[in-house]
C-alpha cells in the first residue's frame, strides 16, 4: 500500500475530530513532491485545511514547529517509510497539543485494521492491481462493467427495476434511495444516471473512497459518486436521515460488516416512508465460512420454515434481525442458496410505527 494512502486513511479521522488544520511534513527519501500531496487530498478541501506542506530530509527545527502552531494549526501528519523519522517530531508536536499522525501501517483497534483492509481491497480493484503480491485483482471484470455507463445496469438489483419505475411514475420525481454500506461506487449507480434515483450513501470509509476514486482518475466520471454521502456508521445515521424520507434503501453485502445488524434494520425501517421498501443482500452465513475475519462478524441467514431472517453471533447468540416493534416483515424472497441471500423487506400493511 503505498505511504501517501495510508497517509490520507489516518488523516481521514481528523474530520471526526473537528480538526480542520493540518501541516504535513513528506521525508524526502519518499521521493512524494509537496503539489503531489495537495493534489491527492484536494477532495476534502471543503473541511481540511493544509497549512504547511514540508519535504525534507530531516525533521523539521523547533522554529517550524513554532511558526504553524502559531498559524492555527491543530495536527501534524508526517509521511516516511523510516520508522524513526518523525519520531522527535511527535514528541514535539504532542507537548503542543496537537495531534500526531504518521503513515505505517495500522495495527489497532481491529475495526481500524478491518477498515484499512477494506480500504486495500478497493484501492487494489480500482487500479486492477494487488500491491500486497504484484498480481492482477480479483474482480477487473466486475469493476470494468461497474464503471461502464453502458453495462453498470449488470450490477443494479435486477428484481427491483419494475417496482421502482412504477413508482417514479406515480410520483413523478426521482425517487430518495438509501444504499447502506455503498462502497466506494454504489451498486445502485444505473438509476441515478436513469434519473430514477437519488441516491445517499452510508458508509464509514466514503471520505477515503473520493480519495481513492481521485487517486486513480475515476471521479469526473457521470454519477460515480452518491448524491449525498453520510461517512458514518448504518447504526448512527439518525441525524442524518429524517424519519420517513426514504422511498428505497438497498444493502448489498454489507450488513454482517456492521456493530449492530438489528440496529441497522431498525435505522432503515425508520427512514422509509410507508410506501418504501427494502431490498436487502448477503452472503448466508459469511461470518462463519470467512472464520469471523475482518469485517465478518455475524452470520446471517433466512430460516425457510418460518421465512424469518436470523443473525448469529460469533459467541452462538441467536436473534431475530428485524428486532421486534419493528414493522418490516419479509415481502419476497428473491433467492435464497448456502452462499448468498436476497430478500425484499416492506412494510406490514395496517401497522402504524
Amino acid at each position: 500500500m503505498q505511504v501517501l494512502l495510508r497517509a490520507a486513511f489516518q488523516l481521514a479521522g481528523l474530520r471526526d475530530q473537528g480538526v480542520s488544520k493540518v501541516a504535513i511534513v513528506v521525508d524526502a527519501d519518499a521521493d512524494i513532491r509537496a503539489d503531489t500531496v495537495t493534489a491527492l487530498l484536494r477532495p476534502w478541501r471543503a473541511w481540511l485545511d493544509i497549512t504547511s506542506v514540508l519535504v525534507t530530509s530531516t525533521e523539521p527545527r523547533e522554529d517550524w514547529l513554532d511558526a504553524v502552531t502559531n498559524g492555527g494549526t491543530k495536527a501534524i501528519s508526517v509521511i516516511t517509510e523510516r520508522p524513526d523519522f518523525g519520531q522527535s517530531l511527535q514528541q514535539a508536536a504532542t507537548q503542543r497539543g496537537l495531534s500526531f499522525m504518521g503513515s505505517d501501517f495500522p495495527t489497532a483497534p481491529e475495526l481500524t485494521v478491518a477498515l484499512f483492509h477494506e480500504m486495500s481491497h478497493h484501492h487494489f480493484e480500482l487500479g486492477g492491481l494487488n500491491e500486497w503480491n504484484e498480481s492482477p485483482s480479483i474482480h477487473a471484470a466486475n469493476l470494468l462493467q461497474h464503471l461502464s455507463i453502458a453495462n453498470c445496469i449488470t450490477h443494479f438489483p435486477q428484481y427491483a427495476i419494475d417496482d421502482l419505475q412504477a413508482l417514479y411514475a406515480k410520483l413523478e420525481r426521482p425517487l430518495d434511495a438509501l444504499d447502506v454500506g455503498c462502497g466506494p461506487i454504489s451498486r445502485l449507480r444505473w438509476g441515478a444516471l436513469r434519473g430514477l434515483l437519488h441516491i445517499t450513501g452510508v458508509d464509514p470509509l466514503l471520505d477515503v473512497y473520493v480519495i481513492l476514486l481521485a487517486h486513480h482518475g475515476l471521479d469526473r466520471l457521470p454519477s460515480i459518486r452518491v448524491d449525498r454521502a453520510i461517512a458514518n456508521g448504518a447504526e448512527d445515521i439518525e441525524s442524518d436521515i429524517a424519519d420517513g424520507s426514504v422511498d428505497f434503501a438497498f444493502c448489498c453485502n454489507a450488513l454482517d460488516h456492521v456493530n449492530d445488524p438489528p440496529a441497522v434494520i431498525a435505522q432503515v425501517a425508520r427512514a422509509l416512508r410507508p410506501n418504501g421498501w427494502f431490498a436487502l443482500e448477503f452472503a448466508t452465513r459469511e461470518g462463519s465460512r470467512q472464520d469471523w475475519q475482518q469485517l465478518h462478524r455475524f452470520d446471517l441467514f433466512l430460516d425457510t420454515d418460518s421465512n424469518q431472517l436470523m443473525c448469529q453471533r460469533q459467541d452462538g447468540q441467536l436473534d431475530p434481525l428485524i428486532p421486534r416493534g419493528v414493522t418490516l416483515v419479509v415481502d419476497r424472497v428473491v433467492m435464497t442458496t448456502d452462499t448468498y441471500t436476497a430478500v425484499v423487506l416492506r412494510h406490514r400493511e395496517g401497522v402504524s410505527r
